[in-house]
């Protein structure tokens, strides 16, 4: 749209969108970025993270199929094993060029996950991906598979989940390149701002997060057997991704946002371009959108991208700067010491006041409510009985009310909303 810029300078590199699709499909792989780069721009995405290469000289056996979800869960939620990875070999560079090529005649920038097996093999493989022509280098530290190959490596959630660890990985890939770095940050850290934080020290570029979070998406009732499933009848215990994860993956920005100084690149559950705003809100530079795309296809990019074109013109932003971060302001925060003696920044809700204000009320529109009586059952069963029907009608006690909002949860028609006295 005239006068609105939605491009982004996130570590030293300038994308087009804040979209980027993240290390997830088929189509990110070296070899198969070159095909799809015309596409990939075309639909408004600036570029793509690879899938992560590794150095292994042998690799686990495929699963098949190795993503699942559930009539429950279906545009949910998603459960993935993973295909194999790239492994690291010179004709892998060699194709990594050629879609470094493709990529940049496009306008969209290729930034390469990796993983090593010792620590020097990180700058290495840096190194050839810089001379191949990549933009950035991302850090796979929080894979959550247990598969051998990546519990013998040197990175995933094994390594992402300690902040020495991570900090070292960091140090030793921005000893071979003078690209950016991301570290790639898992959930599953006991201690996700630590982490981030030895990153930093170690002198990454960024950060993104999160990767998938670990779980099993349901067990057929009548076989009994887990959906997550080979063709062999073996379960496997692998990420979930999808809309579940955002609430988890939202927080986390936020968290990072306050605890560190370089910039996030957020992913988990982000599917429209409401989503993207909402991290964008709380202190994102840019999203990473991969389940996402394969569910939707390269199209999902043009909806991303026109979304927010309208939202900020509505909002009448110029930029994205313009209201980066501005949900950070209402976060209640405090400051403690991470694991490692570090002071961050941290939400919190042990320093909201004990107080509540006197004034506000819970209150129901007759307009909206549609007599589903979901409130009254809730509050009744599971809170303070404060719901009551009176001549057909519901009505608060708010004698009663604690003011707790279970019954705005229940409520399907917004009926129920917090309100202050006039």
């Amino acid at each position: 749209m005239p006068g609105i810029d939605i491009g982004v300078d996130f570590c030293g590199i300038h994308l087009s969108t804040p979209f980027l699709i993240a290390s997830a499909p088929s189509t990110t792989r070296i070899g198969e970025i070159y095909k799809h780069a015309e596409q990939i721009a075309k639909n408004g995405w600036s570029g793509v993270v690879t899938k992560t290469v590794i150095t292994k000289e042998k690799y686990d056996p495929e699963l098949k199929p190795y993503l699942w979800t559930t009539p429950q869960f279906r545009i949910v939620a998603m459960q993935n094993a993973g295909p194999q990875l790239d492994i690291y070999s010179k004709s892998l560079i060699k194709e990594l060029k050629r879609d470094t090529e493709a990529a940049h005649a496009a306008g969209i920038k290729v930034i390469v996950s990796i993983i090593g097996s010792t620590y020097g093999q990180w700058g290495e493989m840096a190194n050839e991906c810089e001379q191949a022509g990549a933009d950035a280098i991302e850090l796979n530290l929080s894979c959550p598979s247990y598969r051998p190959t990546m519990q013998s490596s040197m990175g995933g959630a094994r390594v992402g989940g300690d902040p020495e660890e991570a900090g070292r990985a960091v140090e030793a890939t921005v000893s071979g390149t003078n690209l950016p770095v991301i570290a790639k940050l898992t959930v599953h850290a006991s201690d996700i701002s630590a982490v981030a934080t030895a990153c930093q020290e170690a002198g990454c570029s960024a950060i993104s997060a999160i990767n998938t979070v670990r779980g099993l998406i349901g067990i057929d009732i009548q076989t009994e057997m887990p959906l997550s499933s080979d063709i062999e009848g073996r379960c496997h215990y692998s990420g979930l991704s999808g809309p579940l994860i955002k609430p988890i993956a939202l927080g986390i920005c936020a968290n990072l946002a306050l605890s560190v100084d370089v910039p996030i690149s957020a992913i988990g559950g982000i599917v429209d371009w409401r989503d993207a705003v909402e991290f964008l809100l709380a202190g994102a530079s840019n999203v990473q959108v991969g389940t996402g795309m394969m569910w939707y296809g390269l199209g999902l990019g043009t909806r991303l991208r026109s979304g927010l074109e309208s939202y900020m013109a509505k909002k009448g932003y110029s930029s994205i700067q313009d209201f980066r971060g501005h949900a950070l302001r209402y976060l209640v925060t405090a400051e403690k010491q991470d694991s490692r003696g570090h002071t961050v920044r941290y939400i919190s809700t042990a320093a909201i006041p004990e107080v509540y204000p006197s004034d506000c009320h819970m209150e129901l529109s007759r307009e909206k409510c549609n007599m589903c009586r979901m409130c009254l059952i809730a509050c009744r069963d599971a809170s303070m009985d404060a719901i009551e029907e009176v001549n057909g009608n519901l009505r608060i006690d708010r004698s009663k009310c604690t003011i707790c909002g279970l019954c705005m949860v229940v409520c399907k028609p917004g009926a129920i909303t917090l309100k202050r006295e006039a």
